[in-house]
């Protein structure tokens, strides 16, 4: 009898190659797996007309858990320094900042972990939603940083319409002006436009979450997006 406990206590070498392989196995399915991007100096790009293709995502690693903007635009990162009243070509990187040397086409690399192809971009700063939808478009991959920031630079040059006016109140009406006479006095329009909205907090702050905001603000009727992303300003 002892010595059949003996070996029934002894593993054979396959059977520990069997077991050691069978514990990667448990390791594997309990532990998430990450998305990784290439760590290159810069990402690499394809001409596709006039606008550019990512094809290479640079410095970062997503969770596939869920959909994790990327560090350029987020809000607890957001290593950039960009007034959002001028285009996003004059945006740049602080002088310690591992990215100091790049230009705006470094933010050409998917906003999101799940590379979209429509986000929504919402705010507590102002009233309006604006959208980015390339799910018809062949010539786009993905929404990226820079399509974002292009995004807000544009639709927040547009002139705030009669009714927008009307439904401010008397301090927004104020610091509109306000901001109006500084865009003025440097030759700027006089035209009141939409980045009048947000007075002197007009320096992108970074992107982020926020469900129980996003549910609360959409329209009766909406369809939901799901990358719905809050940007928040800073002065």
């Amino acid at each position: 009898m002892d010595s059949d406990v003996g070996r029934s206590s002894t593993s054979s070498p396959r059977s520990c190659l069997a077991l050691s392989n069978a514990q990667k196995a448990s390791t594997s399915r309990r532990s998430p797996k990450t998305v990784q991007f290439q760590d290159t100096p810069r990402p690499t790009l394809q001409p596709s007309g006039n606008k550019e293709n990512i094809t290479t995502c640079n410095r970062s690693t997503y969770s596939e858990l869920s959909s994790l903007v990327h560090p350029f635009l987020a809000l607890s990162a957001a290593p950039i320094v960009y007034d959002i009243r001028e285009p996003p070509s004059t945006l740049r990187f602080p002088p310690l900042s591992a990215h100091q040397r790049h230009s705006y086409r470094h933010l050409a690399v998917p906003l999101t972990s799940s590379s979209p192809r429509h986000v929504r971009i919402i705010s507590k700063e102002f009233p309006w939603s604006f959208e980015l939808d390339y799910t018809r478009r062949v010539d786009h991959n993905c929404v990226t940083c820079l399509d974002v920031l292009s995004a807000l630079y544009s639709a927040l040059q547009a002139p705030l319409a009669d009714h927008e006016w009307g439904v401010a109140d008397e301090s927004r009406r104020k610091s509109m002006q306000r901001a109006r006479a500084r865009r003025i006095e440097a030759g700027g329009s006089a035209l009141l436009q939409r980045v009048d909205w947000l007075g002197s907090r007009a320096f992108f702050g970074g992107l982020r979450r926020d469900d129980k905001f996003a549910k609360q603000r959409l329209c009766p009727g909406t369809v939901q997006v799901t990358e719905t992303w809050l940007v928040k300003f800073r002065i």
